[in-house]
């Protein structure tokens, strides 16, 4: 459907003579899209839940009185061709238990620069909830308790046994028992998610409800407005735990426009973002077959979506466990032995 002027005669020729097939062609030299009706979240919708030149805006250190809800997507192979380690903090809104999407981090490199990365985010914003993938959940925790970094700061990261998957009665069980173990002051907040049939369809229908009806928001941007700028490019960062690889040259400057364009990326994942149904009936959530082929440096990738889903599903946990009451259990008689 291009004008021939547009496309170089040598292609035409190729496409032309057989040697390329319509489809192969299309791939290889057209650019691809997918259709925003066959996305399960909508583009718009997110549009209108993203503030503009509004508090909160993306977040390079977390503001004081503040809590923050963490979802983390691990992978722990440095390999191109594997899929990124991604980080995302949602900012909670007590009063309303709305999370707000303002700080993001995806890419490659070795685990001891996530560790490191990591590190930062559990020093410059007040974590109250983590939300693992448990696929690599208990290596990724242990390696952070056991590096000196963590060491120093005193914080040794503990688990809760919480099953997300439970309903009625179990899950009422399932939240009491974690609200029971849950400590804030000895890091007990992080619990792993298995990524079930059951949990994926459940997650996902919860995000996409949370976009339909704006309990989720995503942050405005920094680099846009005067003040909010002026107020973040002087903040003093850790640049020997955030600028590490091929961000060893980096700024403030860029760390921040960084995170403004991360929000959009994440936003653009979800959009990319299809359901389909296998044949015994299993929903399915991923990208269309057309947006992951080619190579590690072009294909289209869904990281940021999956940590930003557990983020959410995080902010849901901790909102449902902080409304539970822990019973103490109390005897009603004095056991008397003869």
């Amino acid at each position: 459907a291009l004008p021939p002027e547009m496309i170089d005669k040598t292609i035409i020729e190729e496409a032309q003579s057989g040697g390329t097939s319509h489809s192969a062609f299309l791939r290889e030299y057209c650019a691809q899209f997918t259709d925003g009706s066959d996305s399960y979240f909508s583009a718009k919708k997110m549009e209108a839940c993203t503030l503009k030149d509004e508090y909160p805006h993306t977040l390079i250190k977390g503001n004081n009185g503040k809590k923050y809800i963490v979802g983390i997507d691990p992978n722990m192979s440095d390999s191109p061709n594997a899929d990124y380690f991604a980080i995302s903090v949602m900012e909670l809104d007590e009063e309303t238990g709305i999370g707000i999407l303002v700080h993001t981090y995806a890419g490659l490199g070795n685990l001891n620069n996530h560790v490191k990365y990591f590190n930062y985010i559990m020093t410059y914003f007040d974590v109250v909830m983590i939300t693992l993938d448990n696929a690599g959940a208990d290596i990724f925790i242990d390696t952070c308790n056991q590096s000196e970094l963590f060491k120093a700061a005193k914080i040794n990261i503990k688990t809760i046994d919480y099953n997300a998957d439970a309903e009625g009665q179990d899950l009422e069980m399932q939240l009491r028992n974690a609200k029971a173990q849950y400590n804030l002051s000895d890091y007990r907040i992080a619990f792993s998610q298995v990524f079930t049939s059951s949990f994926i369809r459940k997650g996902n229908e919860y995000l996409q409800a949370c976009i339909d009806y704006k309990k989720v928001l995503f942050a405005s941007r920094t680099c846009s407005n005067d003040k909010f700028f002026d107020n973040v490019i002087t903040i003093n960062l850790p640049k020997d735990l955030i600028f590490t690889g091929d961000k060893a040259d980096w700024s403030n400057l860029d760390f921040i426009e960084n995170q403004d364009d991360f929000i959009y990326q994440t936003k653009k994942q979800c959009a990319l973002v299809e359901c389909s149904s296998t044949s015994r009936g299993m929903q399915n959530f991923d990208l269309p077959q057309h947006l992951k082929r080619g190579s590690s440096a072009t294909r289209a990738r869904k990281d940021n979506y999956s940590a930003f889903m557990l983020a959410n599903w995080g902010v849901k946990s901790y909102n449902d466990i902080m409304k539970q009451t822990v019973e103490n259990s109390t005897f009603t008689f004095a056991p008397v032995m003869f």
